[in-house]
């Protein structure tokens, strides 16, 4: 259970973070002739892109990457095929 909110808290953070990266993205392009002036054309760049990031990469790769990081030892295992041995696996009846 504890894994389960601390995944969730880390997913809500890296939400926030999209919402301020896209407020920073409105600011930094979408205002018209007002933008450049406290905006330099690098910060202007750097946020087009985390914009783009966070909604093309990140939407799909943060859940993943969140589960992952909790579940590293176990997902490991599965994908070299070598057995837990915290919970071995059960052997079937024919």
């Amino acid at each position: 259970m504890v894994v389960l909110v601390a995944g969730f808290a880390l997913l809500f953070l890296t939400h926030v973070l999209n919402i301020l990266v896209q407020v920073k993205f409105f600011y930094a392009i979408q205002l018209g002739g007002y933008s450049p002036v406290p905006y330099g054309p690098w910060e202007r760049n750097i946020y087009a892109f985390l914009k783009q990031f966070f909604e093309l990469v990140g939407r799909f790769a943060f859940p993943f990457a969140i589960w992952m990081l909790f579940t590293y030892r176990e997902t490991i295992g599965y994908l070299t095929g070598t057995e837990s041995e915290k919970h071995p696996r059960k052997k079937r009846k024919k």
